[in-house]
């Protein structure tokens, strides 16, 4: 260790002593001292000057805060780095939280979005197909009805119309070939 090295840490430690007894002006001379080598150096991990520059804030501010525990530090210098280290690292640590969490976010809005295009989808589908429906003849409107939206059978809908089994089926592919003719082809595609 060279004799500046020395003069340094002798410096820092009066000063420190001044800033443990609520000395203002030591304060500014140690921030006048240290600030531009920490915002050089947090600027190295955030790569941003205003990270940089908050960062250094942040430490100084906490420095002013913890004056009285000072005395306890025996090379400043290196303490004062560590510090400033330490608080960019748990400002990279924040920052990867909030991405992932914006990253969760933006997946589950997506998630949603895509649940609520598939809703309004399928009512539009609906309304199309009902609209579609109601411009085919009575009763083959009435047997469409019974054999898709109450799923029943071609026999029992044949005894309830009081029709052959064949009608029926013949109804259904008239009705089925109509409403692929009328409906927009991009629905079932």
């Amino acid at each position: 260790m060279g004799l500046a090295n020395f003069d340094d840490m002798d410096r820092d430690k009066k000063l420190i002593s001044l800033i443990s007894c609520d000395n203002q002006l030591a304060f500014k001379q140690i921030f006048d001292l240290y600030h531009v080598r920490l915002f050089h150096f947090a600027k190295k991990y955030l790569k941003s000057e205003h990270l940089a520059e908050e960062a250094v804030q942040d430490v100084f501010l906490r420095l002013w805060e913890k004056r009285k525990e000072l005395g306890k530090v025996e090379d400043f210098s290196s303490w004062l780095f560590q510090l400033t280290r330490n608080h960019v690292l748990n400002i990279l640590k924040r920052a990867a939280n909030e991405n992932r969490i914006k990253e969760q976010i933006r997946k589950t809005l997506n998630t949603y979005e895509e649940h609520i295009d598939k809703q309004l989808f399928e009512k539009e589908s609906l309304t199309i197909l009902h609209d579609v429906i109601a411009t085919l003849p009575s009763q083959r409107q009435e047997i469409f009805r019974l054999c898709r939206f109450e799923e029943k059978s071609y026999e029992e809908t044949a005894q309830i119309m009081g029709i052959s089994k064949s009608t029926v089926n013949d109804h259904m592919v008239k009705a089925m070939k109509y409403i692929k003719n009328k409906f927009p082809k991009e629905i079932y595609e």
